[in-house]
């Protein structure tokens, strides 16, 4: 890969500092082809067993760096390039697994993972929500989702029903006849629901009907229970929150601008003792990432209105 990048010699720190850059941005907008190239070789290699393939493309992250054969290809610059690039190399995979006759037995998923990166306002909206990504808006977290699976899920159909990125663990596991292991003492417990029969169309009611929601750096601030959201910390973007908490109606206020918390005080004592529950139990089944523990017992910080 490195053949095609730019060489320099550096004569002084700056100098290294635009190398680093350089390989950066170059590396950016020839990793997707060369990942794209290698999950081929890979479903070739594997088409006639089971097999599980995560293919995280940086596009069209910042920065948008398109390829040269997609350069220019599009009305909105370098994003615009990216996009298109995207979605080319999401066709060939497509192909790949049409050609190899593959297509009605696998499981495609095609989804972000947050909202518009804030130095990307310019291409990007999440209209006609608000919130960008690290927020808890639903312009940060409301993100497409696309699956298919060919005579198994209706194909064509749209729905808006809450479903999170923690779902599609249990989801095909179910799917693909894998049981996981359930109950006590099971470590960790997964806060994923399966879906599998709705998905198909076959579930008399969505299993998941609330979702916490977090700002980035892990801070619980909202939660939702149907079309109601309920902000449990101070949020900047949301105003009255510095207040107290703020009662959303999202299925008639969108864009997230009416407070409706003294309308309904029922809802938000309601929805404020469903969040301490679920938090309790997140914080009573959470384990260490990796390493000893702390001989220091670490204060997290919480939402500010359930303090």
């Amino acid at each position: 890969m490195t053949s095609s990048f730019l060489s320099i010699s550096p004569i002084d720190p700056s100098a290294k500092t635009f190398l680093r850059i350089w390989i950066l941005l170059k590396a950016f907008s020839s990793m997707k082809n060369h990942a794209c190239k290698e999950a081929v070789s890979f479903i070739k290699s594997n088409k006639k067993d089971p097999f599980f393939l995560y293919l995280p493309f940086s596009a069209p992250h910042f920065p948008a760096q398109a390829h040269p054969d997609w350069k220019g290809k599009s009305a909105n610059a370098d994003y615009g390039d990216v996009v298109e690039e995207l979605d080319g190399r999401i066709g060939d995979l497509l192909k790949v697994l049409e050609e190899e006759e593959l297509e009605k037995n696998t499981i495609v998923v095609f989804m972000s993972d947050n909202g518009t990166e804030p130095g990307q306002r310019k291409w990007g909206s999440g209209e006609p929500f608000r919130g960008l990504k690290w927020s808890a808006l639903e312009g940060g977290t409301r993100v497409p989702c696309i699956i298919r699976f060919p005579d198994l899920i209706p194909a064509g159909e749209v729905t808006g029903k809450l479903t999170t990125a923690i779902d599609l663990l249990p989801t095909f596991a179910s799917a693909c006849g894998i049981k996981l292991k359930e109950g006590p003492g099971i470590v960790p417990k997964l806060d994923g629901l399966n879906l599998w029969a709705s998905l198909q169309g076959k579930a008399k009611t969505h299993p998941r009907s609330n979702l916490l929601y977090w700002h980035g750096w892990a801070m619980p601030q909202a939660i939702r229970v149907g079309d109601w959201k309920l902000y449990l910390d101070k949020v900047k973007e949301i105003p009255g929150t510095n207040k107290g908490p703020v009662l959303i109606d999202l299925s008639k206020d969108p864009g997230e601008e009416k407070d409706l918390a003294s309308e309904h005080p029922e809802k938000v004592k309601e929805l404020k003792e469903l969040a301490s529950k679920l938090l309790s139990e997140i914080e009573g089944n959470s384990i260490s990432l990796g390493g000893p523990a702390s001989p220091k017992k670490q204060k997290k910080k919480g939402a500010f209105w359930l303090k």
